[in-house]
């Protein structure tokens, strides 16, 4: 099919809007995004007030593997295209009745930390991440790039 002559509007510019409209813009379609908020990005927005800025959606960076797939798609790769760098926090959470904030990281770290907040969380949080890795996999496998 000649993409050239489709003209297609996409209603939503967050993750998935931006997605679509990029691969059908690479398939030669003449794409229109519509976007109700004032920039893209849908829920992975960004708040500046005195100085600071804050995340205001989910970490955007969650599943690697879709990214690198889109990109692969686009015709080139994440390394070409984004400049990542791991972090050693994570992000960092202030509760009500405590002093200093925690600062999250990743691995060994994290289960630290829940050691602190909690004595004998470590363990749960374990099973826990045990079960999300078995449906983060499961979701690649049978879900994530079905058109169903």
């Amino acid at each position: 099919m000649n993409h050239q002559d489709q003209e297609v509007v996409v209603i939503g510019g967050g993750f998935s809007g931006l997605a679509s409209a990029g691969l059908l813009a690479a398939r030669g379609c003449k794409v229109t995004l519509i976007e109700q908020q004032e920039h893209p990005g849908g829920r992975s927005g960004r708040l500046e007030r005195e100085g600071f800025r804050f995340d205001t959606g989910p970490s955007w960076y969650l599943m690697p593997e879709v990214f690198d797939h889109w990109f692969r798609l686009m015709g080139t790769s994440t390394a070409e295209q984004l400049d990542l760098r791991e972090l050693p926090t994570g992000y960092r959470v202030f509760f009500q009745n405590r002093q200093a904030p925690a600062d999250f990281g990743t691995g060994a770290a994290a289960s630290d930390l829940f050691e602190t907040l909690e004595p004998g969380s470590a363990p749960a949080l374990e099973s826990y991440l045990r079960t999300a890795k078995e449906g983060y996999e499961l979701a690649l496998e049978h879900f994530l790039y079905d058109d169903f």
